[in-house]
């Protein structure tokens, strides 16, 4: 194989770092003791800067993220990938960034844009190719702290290429709703919503396209057009509009830096794999003082990763998604960045260059394309983030393609036994016994392996 002349940056979504402060672990691969910890999550300040004493260590490599925005799991199945797609040399041009996700993304962009070029000086010098550039890979939130470091701060000057995976560019209502109304039942649930109220990355996740529909208005409103009583409900106007005002100036600045001569000899490529075929919630309602997922959702709006609807997952500058640095990928927000479609994707892209078509294997297009010949078979999965009840209750079933009977398992995301070992899922739903605390890993497969198989994150609350 020929090596890879660039730098790679893996950059992580929300919760997919380990955080620790005083050499204590804050956060990392058990998220219960993060929650039943008081002084864990939440933030004391504004955000702006630097926790004293608090710093971001490793990504996480398994299970992670944070119920009711995103969930992360399997990113060593994306290192993996990444290295052995393009011939990357781990610590040399494969690095990772993690980072404090709880903080004013603007935070981790600059450490981004202080640190990147340092890695690519010492590649350069180590691989002797003056030439090298860096390649950001940013999954979910990841994407933004990336673009934000690219376009904002210029660190397209020493830029080949961005890839974006899930990244909500336009934000995503899920945020909006688990602001404003918390996540399902009390105890540690209460207190993690008390926490991510505290985040400014959070707000910066909420969507600035007209989402919302209120009762006598003509026609969907933004967030920052709700009713005063909104912020009752836990969506601060200021908040909500300084969330806003962080994605509007990477589409400025985007927006300008195009027009730029410089920017436009260094050809920064920019690329987004948006996932589909989930059922996302892309539309709300305002009524009776609450806001709730829209009773219809409309056609295209309503489809995407399960976290991010498709069309707010390109970049925000785009009219359009172009048809050469866009892909669609059938899967869930949780492991889209594992994702065999989205890593020969990506890979594709990074070997051939931006003036490249999508690539199209042995199914088709990577947009709902089955991982080897045959018919393209997508599949759809939907469980629950949270568990606190006495059940574990989801459902799957085949989004596109011919209907094949689907095997399901459930099983702790640290690796011991099943809950549920491989079994056909009856009439594409399961109810089973509420697992013990901690993650848990739903899967879903076609039985005649005509499809990509998908997974999905469950945490597991104890008894109150």
């Amino acid at each position: 194989m020929e090596p890879f002349g660039d730098v790679v940056v893996l950059v992580p979504g929300i919760g997919g770092s380990t955080l620790e402060r005083d050499g204590r672990t804050v956060w990392g691969v058990n998220p219960l003791a993060a929650l039943r910890a008081r002084t864990g999550l939440a933030l004391a300040g504004d955000g702006t800067s630097e926790e004293a004493g608090t710093s971001a260590t490793a990504v996480l490599k398994g299970a992670a993220g944070l119920p009711g925005i995103a969930l992360l799991d399997l990113y060593g199945r994306t290192e993996t990938a990444l290295c052995t797609g393009l011939g990357l040399e781990r610590g040399l041009n494969y690095q990772e960034f993690p980072y404090d996700w709880r903080l004013d993304n603007r935070v981790a962009a600059r450490r981004l844009a202080a640190e990147a070029p340092q890695w690519l000086h010492r590649w350069r010098s180590h691989s002797g190719n003056t030439a090298a550039r860096l390649v950001l890979v940013g999954h979910s939130m990841g994407g933004l702290v990336a673009r934000y470091a690219v376009e904002v701060l210029g660190l397209w000057q020493h830029t080949a290429a961005v890839v974006t995976i899930g990244t909500p560019h336009r934000g995503t209502p899920k945020a909006a709703r688990t602001l404003a109304h918390g996540l399902p039942g009390l105890g540690l649930a209460s207190r993690l919503t008390e926490a991510l109220r505290s985040m400014p990355s959070v707000h910066q996740l909420l969507p600035v396209y007209p989402c919302v529909t209120v009762p006598g208005a003509r026609a969907p409103l933004r967030l920052t057009a709700l009713p005063e009583e909104a912020a009752l409900a836990g969506l601060r106007p200021a908040a909500v509009r300084a969330g806003e005002a962080f994605l509007r100036e990477i589409q400025w600045a985007a927006t300008v830096n195009r027009s730029t001569p410089a920017y436009r000899r260094q050809d920064v490529a920019t690329y987004a794999v948006a996932g589909v075929r989930q059922s996302t919630v892309g539309m709300l309602e305002w009524t009776g003082g609450a806001l709730r997922p829209h009773a219809e959702q409309p056609a295209g709006i309503g489809d995407g990763d399960g976290t991010v609807p498709h069309p707010p997952a390109y970049p925000i500058e785009w009219d359009t998604a172009p048809a050469g640095r866009s892909a669609r990928v059938a899967g869930r927000h949780t492991t889209l960045a594992a994702a065999t479609a989205t890593l020969d994707q990506v890979v594709w892209w990074l070997r051939r260059g931006p003036d490249l078509r999508v690539y199209r294997g042995a199914g088709g297009s990577h947009a709902d394309r089955a991982a080897g010949p045959g018919p393209r078979t997508a599949l759809a999965l939907d469980c629950p983030e949270i568990v606190e009840g006495d059940v574990l209750e989801f459902s799957a079933h085949v989004a596109h393609g011919p209907d094949v009977p689907l095997v399901a398992s459930v099983r702790p995301a640290d690796g011991s036994a099943p809950l549920l070992p491989p079994t056909v899922l009856p009439h594409g739903h399961a109810v089973l016994p509420r697992p013990a605390p901690g993650w848990h890993r739903v899967t879903v497969a076609a039985a005649d392996g005509s499809a990509e198989p998908l997974s999905d994150l469950v945490l597991v609350l104890p008894d109150a």
